[in-house]
């Protein structure tokens, strides 16, 4: 899967073309996104932020993380509009992103852990 990703984001958008793991063994089929971008390598190496489309729907992008070995990917926010851009903190214990829940270019800086937990704006409305 994390090739799979890395090939998404590399090229904005998904082919859903399903890859060998680094191992070799056969890769799986996915419900991978249909575009995604911006991933951030978290620095203690071990897990990659990016921004994906739901469903096709690109007024509705999610934040999700996944372990650098293609592994537990995870959804991290679940909000309407478009949440992009995530930038991890130098601990790798949060993250930051850009959010514009109206989807008309009021876009807001957001924080939160990256367990999920503690999502605040930083920026005023």
């Amino acid at each position: 899967m994390l090739l799979l990703a890395a090939t998404c984001v590399a090229i904005n958008s998904c082919t859903r073309e399903v890859a060998p793991r680094p191992d070799g063994a056969p890769g799986s089929a996915t419900s991978a996104p249909v575009y995604s971008g911006y991933p951030d390598w978290s620095p203690d190496g071990a897990s990659i932020a990016y921004f994906a489309e739901v469903d096709g729907d690109t007024t509705d992008t999610e934040i999700y993380v996944i372990a650098v070995d293609g592994t537990g990917p995870r959804r991290l926010t679940h909000s309407p509009g478009l949440d992009l851009s995530p930038v991890w903190s130098p601990d790798s214990e949060r993250i930051a992103m850009r959010a514009d829940p109206e989807s008309d270019g009021s876009t807001q800086v957001w924080l939160m852990r990256s367990d999920r937990s503690e999502l605040r704006r930083l920026t005023p409305m």
